[in-house]
């Protein structure tokens, strides 16, 4: 045996074995494990970064809360009203591609941080087959916008106050309809949105996940950007490669992306 040559085969092997297995476990990893990779693979502008919400409720920001949940939320709000600056372009349409990557949550806080700033705010429940809003707000569930887009007439009755902040109404789902698809087609929902922009500054809308059924396309007329929603260690890659798809083709108005349960304390640390 020569001893130069065991040695540099050694050390060529040392070196190759864990650069191949790092490739390897990347081929393998099917979820968004950090920022970086979304950014890389996303072609759809990147708004906000919302750290893991560690507290067990669903509200999590306050007018004197200085955490950085409360933090990276009021920055989200702050670079929304530079999208949303004319003053008839108030509704936000906040949609993911399936259920569990945080939709509720981004729209329902982030509802809350507008109307911190005293701003006249309505949160709508628009995903009308799997309606949770609700539940979500501490409301008790009762008829809403299907009832409505099913039988007309008058809408102040839809409207319920928030005990979250004085600004806040809330319009729930309602029944779950036989033919949701058929009701989100009506004249009534645009009549409908024409009447409520007359009414607020900004109006919420937490629609249908997009990669499960084409609710949240029919809504698209009346909307005028679209937040989605992307979730550290939930999103699948190839919901990225989707997402992409629905950007080059202008499926979604105004669309860009929330990067949603993101471990910023491991961040801090130095670790990606």
């Amino acid at each position: 045996p020569k001893k130069n040559i065991i040695i540099l085969i050694a050390l060529v092997l040392g070196i190759a074995l864990p650069v191949l297995f790092i490739y390897i476990k990347k081929l393998f990893e099917l979820k968004i494990t950090n920022r970086e990779e979304l950014e890389k693979l996303c072609k759809v502008p990147l708004l906000g970064e919302i750290p893991k919400n560690t507290e067990d409720k669903n509200i999590v920001v306050g007018i004197n809360d200085t955490s950085s949940m409360t933090e990276l939320f009021r920055s989200l709000r702050n670079d929304l009203t530079f999208i949303v600056s004319k003053p008839n372009k108030k509704i936000i349409a906040v949609t993911s591609t399936v259920s569990g990557e945080g939709k509720t949550f981004i729209a329902t806080n982030l509802a809350c941080t507008f109307a911190m700033i005293d701003k006249k705010v309505l949160l709508v429940g628009l995903d009308i087959r799997n309606p949770s809003l609700a539940n979500y707000v501490g409301l008790e569930k009762k008829q809403g916008i299907t009832s409505f887009l099913a039988t007309g007439g008058d809408f102040e009755w839809l409207i319920e106050k928030s005990t979250l902040n004085a600004n806040l109404d809330i319009i729930q789902a309602g029944i779950i309809p036989p033919n949701p698809n058929e009701l989100l087609n009506k004249d009534a929902l645009d009549r409908l949105f024409n009447e409520l922009r007359k009414k607020y500054d900004y109006i919420l809308l937490d629609t249908a996940p997009v990669g499960i059924i084409s609710d949240t396309f029919l809504v698209n007329r009346i909307s005028d950007m679209t937040l989605y929603v992307t979730r550290e260690n939930i999103t699948d890659k190839a919901s990225i490669l989707y997402l992409n798809e629905l950007y080059k083709n202008n499926r979604l108005t105004n669309l860009y992306v929330v990067y949603n349960d993101s471990d910023i304390e491991k961040k801090r640390y130095g670790y990606s």
